[in-house]
């Protein structure tokens, strides 16, 4: 046994002496093998990665965006889907049911911009990405800590989103405020939309409030997206197209009907149906109503285009091909 001790010592007085050496020799394997992880990824994935574009001041464009850890455990189902955020349109509100997509597609946005921002080809057919100091996310809803509610961390996470978001920033939020009860939820997740919308920073923000739709009708660059669903009520199935499109979810009842697939009582699915028609009744309606926002949305839409363009590569004879088609579209009755 001493014998054995000494020449454990005599190896680690040896090892010590190296130690610098060796852990500069672990970090080069590291990226050695990072560098070929993902060369060899890139070179083999199908579909193809792209090479993303990064600037300083510019627009996100992904188009046909994918989630690769999903793509991978559903390579012939997974459905792409387009983000486009800039300076005048920088806010995005989603709806949708449960199980449409809206969390799988807020950590794609976050994925591609972090492997972009690493120097990696990224999951999507075209990517142009905004150089960003930080993403802040509020994911999930579950209480973490002891003596923590769920909607304890949630407050406790968006007070530190609202603290540190900058101009440069991308925010995810994924269903703030569904641990409280619905008014108030509403209501803090309204006034938080608010706050957000006054800052540059890039925004997703996926909600089960349909009320939360109707803040676009007074902030302008606030746009309303939803994953859609069609429901059949001869098999009271859904059928999700997991596909992301602009305006607002306006149906209702989807909880109920996937309640209904799993089994409840017919009896208990009808009662939640009338409880529910009588609650939407009576549900008061918050923000405006937009009726008289028309030629201000038309206004701001054109300006955000002509934003737009400044980061714009067109020949010069398609630059004038295209304005002059802008023209004609919002100056057409002038």
């Amino acid at each position: 046994m001493e014998l054995t001790a000494r020449a454990v010592e005599k190896v680690v007085v040896a090892v010590r002496e190296e130690m610098a050496a060796l852990y500069s020799i672990s970090d080069s394997i590291a990226m050695l093998d990072m560098l070929m992880s993902f060369a060899t990824l890139v070179m083999c994935q199908e579909p193809e990665w792209c090479k993303p574009e990064l600037k300083r001041d510019t627009p996100l464009a992904i188009q046909g965006g994918r989630h690769p850890i999903v793509e991978a455990l559903n390579p012939t189902s997974f459905e792409p889907n387009d983000t486009f955020l800039q300076k005048g349109s920088n806010f995005h509100i989603i709806t949708g049911p449960n199980m449409a997509g809206k969390s799988t597609y807020l950590r794609q946005v976050a994925i591609i911009n972090i492997l972009g921002h690493m120097g990696m080809y990224v999951p999507a057919d075209i990517a142009q990405l905004r150089l960003t100091d930080k993403i802040l996310t509020r994911l999930g809803g579950d209480g973490g800590i002891a003596d923590a509610s769920g909607f304890f961390m949630e407050m406790r996470d968006t007070s530190y989103i609202l603290e540190n978001v900058t101009e440069t920033s991308l925010v995810i939020i994924d269903e703030l405020c569904r641990g409280t009860s619905h008014r108030e939820g509403a209501a803090i997740a309204f006034a938080v939309a608010e706050e957000l919308a006054c800052s540059e920073a890039y925004i997703l923000f996926t909600s089960h409030h349909i009320e939360m739709t109707s803040i676009g009708n007074n902030i302008l660059n606030i746009d309303s997206y939803c994953f859609s669903v069609e429901s059949t009520e001869e098999s009271g199935k859904l059928a999700f197209s997991h596909k992301l499109g602009s305006g607002a979810c306006t149906e209702i009842g989807y909880g109920i009907t996937v309640a209904a697939m799993q089994g409840m009582p017919p009896e208990l699915i009808q009662k939640a149906h009338g409880i529910s028609a009588i609650l939407a009744a009576n549900r008061e309606q918050i923000g405006g109503n937009g009726e008289d926002l028309g030629d201000k949305k038309d206004v701001h839409e054109l300006a955000t285009i002509l934003l737009a363009l400044r980061n714009a590569t067109l020949p010069e004879a398609d630059m004038r091909e295209y304005l002059r088609e802008l023209k004609t579209t919002y100056f057409a009755t002038s």
